[in-house]
């Protein structure tokens, strides 16, 4: 999966840093979010910042590195 910034933070100066997601992946997701512009910009909890583009992956296997979280 691929995750984007939403148009909405792009035009208010605002990036949103992100890398690919892993097959079979779980746990908390973090990105790195710059101001780039000059005036303040506020992020409330459960605003949308970024959003998955999902692809279909054929033979890689799942995710089964360190990062995984324990539930």
């Amino acid at each position: 999966m691929l995750y984007k910034p939403r148009s909405t933070l792009l035009r208010s100066f605002v990036s949103v840093q992100t890398a690919v997601g892993d097959p079979g992946f779980y746990g908390t997701l973090m990105f790195l979010i710059y101001n780039h512009g000059e005036f303040d910009y506020k992020i409330k909890k459960g605003d949308r910042i970024a959003q998955g583009v999902v692809f279909e992956v054929i033979g890689s296997g799942e995710y089964n590195g360190s990062y995984q979280e324990s539930e």
